[in-house]
C-alpha cells in the first residue's frame, strides 16, 4: 500500500506482499486505468487485483478445516 500511496505502482511486482499480492487484472497490456505518479501527475497503468498468497490461503483451509 506504501508504493501506491508514494505513486510507485509501476514498481509493484507479483513478489511482493508476504501474504498478500497485488497481480495484473486486465486481459491484455493495452487496457490501461487511471493512477498517480511520484509527483502526483496522473499516469496511465494496468489495472491491478489484490489476491491472498496461495500458501497463506491453504494455511488458512488446512488450519480451521482439515
Amino acid at each position: 500500500m506504501d508504493l501506491i500511496a508514494l505513486g510507485e505502482v509501476n514498481q509493484i511486482t507479483a513478489r511482493s506482499g508476504e501474504v498478500l499480492q497485488i497481480r495484473p487484472k486486465a486481459a491484455n497490456s493495452r487496457a490501461k486505468t487511471e493512477a498517480y505518479g511520484s509527483n502526483g501527475q496522473p499516469i496511465k497503468t494496468l489495472p491491478r487485483g489484490f489476491y491472498l498468497r496461495a500458501s497463506f490461503t491453504g494455511y488458512i483451509l488446512e488450519t480451521y478445516f482439515a
